[in-house]
């Protein structure tokens, strides 16, 4: 391959659009020539940024990108995406994908709802604006990667059966599986009888030892006193997953 450039000044040329072309031969005179429209105009084209990106997201959290527009004229401008279609992107949008923007300086967001976009998976998104009725505009792209929670875990429970707040139960979750980077792991431990929205019961917070030793309240004797231990993981971008495993506690 061959690499030729031509640096021109295209100030003297009046406004309008131009085809440059570029005709290349062989010694056997074997031709082939290419192409390209190139736009002179009396504007610049707008000036694009976007905001700072966090390292990860999470999937079940909403998704908020920041722009920056700068222009001479009004301009129409439209946020997009190379991963996902346009019948999908203005499905999972919690805001407009184009605006109109005045001239000078404005923020242009894009939300994307919770629980849209896959774990693991790295999504690249587009804003481009563009003046009306010319061929002016301009692009710019970032790129985010979701995280994954941990998975794979664990919880043991000994001993199996005990007496409400007189046995000590051992609680112990292993085997946690998450990117080096997510590390290192939190842990929290709860129980709960019937519904753990109702009355889960925190017996210990997030911090990072996977065990601990405690009383548990009594079950109910029509489960035949089952009560349900869980254990939660939690990484450094706050993506968590939970485990659970049972133990029968009779009344003292």
């Amino acid at each position: 391959a061959t690499l030729s450039t031509l640096s021109f000044n295209l100030c003297p040329l009046a406004t309008g659009a131009y085809n440059i072309s570029v005709l290349v031969s062989n010694s056997r005179n074997v031709r082939a020539s290419t192409s390209i429209l190139v736009t002179v105009s009396n504007y610049s084209a707008p000036r694009l940024a976007v905001g700072n990106t966090a390292a990860k997201y999470n999937p079940n959290d909403n998704v908020v990108l920041t722009g920056y527009i700068t222009s001479t004229l009004p301009c129409s401008a439209r946020w997009s995406s190379t991963d996902i279609s346009t019948k999908t992107m203005s499905a999972i949008a919690l805001t407009s994908l184009t605006r109109t923007v005045p001239s000078g300086s404005a923020v242009f967001q894009l939300s994307i709802q919770a629980n849209s976009l896959s774990g693991g998976v790295t999504y690249t998104f587009q804003l481009q604006a563009a003046y009306a009725g010319q061929n002016l505009y301009s692009t710019v792209s970032m790129s985010i990667e979701m995280n994954n929670p941990p998975v794979g875990g664990l919880l043991s429970v000994v001993p199996a059966v005990g007496v409400a707040f007189n046995t000590s139960f051992s609680l112990t979750t292993y085997f946690w599986r998450d990117d080096i980077s997510d590390l290192p792991l939190r842990y929290m431990f709860s129980y709960f009888v019937l519904d753990p929205v109702q009355e889960l019961n925190v017996i210990k917070s997030l911090d990072l030892l996977p065990t601990l030793t405690t009383f548990l309240g009594q079950g109910l004797k029509n489960m035949d006193f089952s009560v349900t231990c869980v254990a939660v993981a939690v990484d450094t971008f706050d993506s968590r997953a939970n485990i659970t495993s049972s133990a029968s506690v009779r009344p003292f």
